[in-house]
């Protein structure tokens, strides 16, 4: 019947296997080192009986990672990192054909850097900042490409900016979180940002705690600045959500939570490059 298609079944594994260690040398020093091995393995893919679609070669990858924490004061502290990332094709990057999948994808490689301060002002007022640069090789992108729109590997991009963070308890029962980042992008192939990856985003956190166990809390993050693949300018959005938690103790080692939210509260119709977002 018109609508309906045949069932299609996808199957992958992924494997992650990884190690890490702290290693105190001071009292104000901690380095730690880590790394992990993954493994992906395309297992089944099948479109109904129509021409099937291509199984990708399993693949592995090692990422190691190595950190610093320094304590500079009570109240300061100065971090550093720098490690490998590995991020394997989903299956609707490899298959979907509305999205534009695209069985010949490569893993997405990229090699991260940060570093930051975090600061306690106070007894209650904490913030930092953290400056970070990722250098992204096959990085998996919808681009328009002979007349559609797939899935492919950008040889080389660079994702680098800042965040700012403020956490607040003024009342023993409030906390108030505010977030800003700052995302500068670049697609080294073409020399231009890349596409719906927005320059500013900010974050903010609102939840009270009554003494009866009810937590309520609210979330609003603003976006601002980003293009589609055509360089036209994608419209600023406000999300809005909210939570109701109810703790219901049973005994002294199990909880309960009974809770109610939602998310998109005012339907914004908004798009963060992978379609159309849910609504309310």
């Amino acid at each position: 019947p018109v609508g309906y298609q045949p069932e299609e079944e996808y199957v992958t594994d992924t494997y992650t296997f990884a190690v890490e260690d702290e290693i105190n040398p001071t009292d104000k020093l901690s380095l730690v080192f880590g790394a992990s091995y993954d493994y992906h393995d395309p297992k089944k893919a099948t479109d109904g009986g129509a021409d099937l679609p291509e199984i990708p070669d399993s693949t592995s990858t090692f990422n190691p990672q190595v950190g610093v924490v320094y304590y500079a004061t009570s109240a300061t502290t100065v971090h550093a990192s720098v490690g490998k990332k590995t991020r394997f094709p989903h299956m609707q990057e490899l298959y979907s054909n509305y999205a534009g999948g695209n069985p010949e994808l490569d893993p997405q490689q990229t090699i991260t850097y940060e570093v930051g301060v975090d600061h306690r002002f106070s007894s209650c007022v904490s913030g930092g900042i953290a400056f970070f640069y990722n250098d992204v090789s096959d990085l998996i992108f919808r681009r328009d490409y002979n007349d559609e729109t797939i899935y492919i590997n950008v040889d080389d991009a660079v994702y680098q900016g800042f965040e700012v963070s403020l956490d607040m308890n003024p009342l023993d029962n409030l906390f108030t979180g505010l977030n800003y980042t700052y995302l500068s992008t670049l697609d080294e192939e073409t020399d231009r940002e890349l596409a719906e990856r927005p320059r500013h985003r900010v974050n903010a956190d609102v939840r009270y705690r009554f003494g009866f166990g009810l937590t309520a809390s609210v979330q609003g993050s603003y976006t601002q600045r980003q293009f589609d693949q055509n360089r036209r300018k994608l419209p600023d959005f406000f999300l809005l959500g909210a939570r109701l938690a109810q703790d219901i103790p049973i005994t002294d080692r199990v909880d309960t939570t009974l809770f109610v939210e939602g998310s998109n509260l005012t339907d914004v119709n908004y798009d963060q490059h992978n379609g159309p977002e849910p609504g309310r």
